[in-house]
């Protein structure tokens, strides 16, 4: 354990355009309850609204914990990698956890627990837990539940599962990790290519217990963009096959299948999406929309193969 006045956990909170949620964000972390100095880095990325007055009236109330950085030009639409490129290099903490700003956390004992349990397991390099989802007005819709009871989780369980495996704001894993990791991290800033490297460093462990709300529902959300450009989505899907084969090659190919399963199934679902039908008839895809996919789902990718037509005729009647 850190000296009383050392930071233990920096907490990254990416922030644009947040006035309606940021308080409650920056509130559910100040409230949490430890036995150790954590400190709060927030990143406003040159926000148009009250986001960056509303992170000074906290700066000023908890200073030396809320440390703020203000843009002037947004970076994120540069393609800069904000965590590494901003945010790690003031980091002191010895673990990192991060929570996006219309996001918070719900457990008072979040930090404390996941601390303690990395604190005790030296091996864990990647601590994550159950959270729930919430619209944009905070009302509860769903879950992210990566186990039912708490334990230890295969490297192979989270590439398989992908990137919406687990609440980005439930992870808490070791600083030097990040900082020490491979340049195909880096060029890629994506949730899903760290989680697997942090997977693929040691251990990981999923708390059953909900610590956590991730919201959903923005109109200009990553999954929102996605479906409304299916052009984008596979120019997505083609650089993270990139970072995917530079992960396979920096383990030593020991996922090699894993990895390869995985991207299966995002292509698979990418095909659904684009209602490229002709293509889930050939394998792999045919085998995995007939295993995985739901009863309604199967329907509708039957009428695309075989009567299109009354795919088409059922979608207008149905008010697509």
């Amino acid at each position: 354990m850190c000296e009383q006045n050392e930071i233990m956990v920096s907490v990254f909170c990416l922030a644009f355009n947040h006035e309606k949620y940021i308080r409650q964000t920056i509130d559910s972390i100040l409230n949490q309850q430890t036995s150790f100095s954590f400190e709060i880095l927030i990143h406003d990325d040159a926000s148009t609204d009250r986001t960056a007055e509303i992170i000074r009236e906290y700066e000023h109330r908890a200073p030396g914990i809320v440390r703020p950085i203000y843009q002037q030009n947004n970076q994120h639409s540069q393609g800069k990698n904000i965590l590494h490129e901003f945010m790690m290099p003031l980091a002191r903490g010895k673990y990192f956890a991060f929570c996006e700003c219309d996001d918070y956390w719900t457990d008072p004992d979040k930090l404390q627990k996941q601390v303690d349990y990395l604190e005790q397991h030296p091996d864990c390099t990647l601590c994550i837990h159950n959270a729930c989802t919430v619209d944009t007005g905070g009302n509860r819709t769903g879950v992210v539940h990566p186990v039912e009871h708490s334990g230890t989780v295969s490297c192979e369980t989270v590439i398989r599962r992908g990137g919406g495996y687990c609440a980005t704001n439930s992870i808490v894993a070791p600083l030097e990790r990040m900082r020490d990791c491979p340049p195909y991290v880096r060029e890629f800033a994506l949730d899903y290519i760290w989680q697997t490297y942090l997977a693929s460093c040691g251990s990981t462990y999923c708390f059953a217990e909900e610590m956590s709300a991730y919201r959903q529902g923005d109109a200009g959300s990553w999954t929102a963009r996605m479906k409304a450009a299916p052009e984008k989505y596979e120019a997505f899907l083609r650089r993270l096959h990139r970072s995917m084969a530079a992960f396979d090659e920096y383990t030593g190919g020991r996922y090699t299948e894993t990895v390869r399963a995985a991207e299966d199934e995002r292509y698979c679902r990418y095909y659904l999406q684009a209602e490229d039908y002709q293509k889930l008839t050939v394998e792999p895809y045919r085998s995995i929309w007939k295993h995985d996919f739901s009863a309604k789902t199967k329907i509708k990718i039957l009428l695309g193969i075989h009567c299109p037509s009354m795919l088409r005729l059922a979608e207008r009647l149905r008010g697509r």
